[in-house]
């Protein structure tokens, strides 16, 4: 579920008294904790506007906080898998958050959290109806409307938990999918595929349902079913997950996974 994590935090930004709307043109990044810097071609936040600028990024205390020349803003208390990444580069990434509709194009990205994932040419849409006055809550509800998120590729470590898995089990053939990842979300109702490509090369589907407790701070993941090829596996990835995953704020309790994002 991991994947799940990265594909949402791909969509994340950082929440600002007042922001209404976040644009941000052809960002290329590097970050090795607890700093990073690039560049940026356009940064727009609500009526603020920097054309050209670099950009730096430092993690200090429970904050992330992001300057440029005339534009700085703050994320207190970020999501805790987010915030505990060691080291990632972004190269081109296009985002655009807003009312109604949003969108990220990620063409290249490396991102280092207990082993290496790349993803290439990744591409997000989310269309909803929510009218929260804070753009964070705003996209959380609006991509659990109306979600697709796509990926030419994504790499993850060999000694990843599933990898380990899927190799222990009979070994179905299908044909390469155009995208090796896609997950889609309607009313709630979503779909997830992964293409495994180490040791082993099929496709990883799952299907389900998301919605939010506690004032959009917690997410909770109801698994109703995952396959490998053919193969229903959902005992067994859910059983993995519980052995596997310690952090205080995920609770694996199948047929629900809950995530605590805020406090």
């Amino acid at each position: 579920m991991r994947l799940l994590f990265i594909s949402l935090m791909l969509l994340s930004f950082p929440s600002h008294a007042g922001l209404d709307h976040l644009t941000i043109k052809s960002l290329s990044f590097d970050y090795a904790a607890p700093k990073g810097s690039g560049t940026i071609d356009k940064l727009q936040i609500g009526m603020s506007k920097s054309i050209n600028e670099a950009v730096e990024v430092e993690r200090i205390g429970d904050t992330y906080v992001a300057r440029t020349t005339f534009l700085d803003f703050q994320w207190i208390d970020p999501w805790k898998f987010l915030f505990d990444i060691p080291k990632a580069k972004l190269t081109g990434v296009n985002l655009s958050a807003g009312n109604l509709k949003h969108s990220l194009q990620v063409p290249i990205a490396t991102i280092d959290y207990k082993g290496e994932y790349k993803v290439l040419n990744g591409d997000a849409v989310c269309e909803g109806t929510s009218e929260l006055p804070i753009l964070e809550d705003r996209l959380l509800e609006d991509c659990r409307d109306s979600m697709r998120i796509e990926a030419d590729r994504i790499d993850v470590p060999i000694d990843f938990f599933l990898v380990d898995l899927l190799s222990r089990l009979p070994q179905p053939q299908e044909e390469e999918p155009l995208k090796y990842f896609t997950l889609t979300s309607k009313d709630g109702e979503f779909y997830f595929y992964f293409l495994a490509s180490y040791v082993v090369k099929a496709g990883l589907r799952a299907w389900g349902e998301v919605h939010y407790e506690d004032e959009l701070k917690t997410m909770v993941i109801r698994v109703d079913l995952i396959k490998f090829g053919i193969l229903p596996i959902t005992g067994l990835v859910m059983k993995e997950l519980k052995e596997r995953i310690k952090d205080p704020r995920v609770e694996v309790n199948p047929p629900l996974i809950k995530i605590r994002m805020r406090e």
